[in-house]
């Protein structure tokens, strides 16, 4: 994990209220606690969505470097991976581009790419989504 200068919580504070969420030091360990610690390719094939995994998460995002080796393994598994990763942008992008966007269509672009990847999930048919 590294710190970048647009987080907003840095790595040694996210990983504090992760410490706080598991409850006991042994519930990081567990892959129902914590997915992200699980390495076991057939566990994530059996736990994946119909409609495979969809990631959309800002470059800029702390844990970026977990997202890209969670991906890295889903697709070695064989599972369908959908992945958008928004250029100097933070962990929860489209939530903050609301507040701080200066344009209205900068404000709901995140909100219409989420909207976008979850009705291509549901029915591939309705949309195609560029890049994912």
């Amino acid at each position: 994990n590294r710190d970048t200068p647009s987080d907003y919580l840095n790595a040694d504070s996210l990983h504090l209220y992760g410490r706080q969420f598991a409850g006991t030091q042994a519930n990081l360990k567990d892959p129902l606690v914590s997915p992200g610690v699980c390495k076991d390719r057939d566990w994530w094939v059996r736990a994946s969505p119909s409609g495979g995994f969809c990631f959309m998460y800002g470059s800029e995002e702390v844990f970026g470097p977990e997202v890209r080796d969670l991906i890295a393994l889903l697709r070695r598994s064989g599972c369908a991976v959908r992945v958008r990763e928004e250029p100097g942008q933070v962990h929860a992008w489209p939530v903050v581009s609301l507040f701080l966007a200066d344009t209205q269509g900068e404000r709901t672009k995140g909100l219409r790419d989420l909207t976008k990847i979850i009705t291509q999930v549901i029915d591939p048919q309705i949309v195609q989504v560029d890049g994912l």
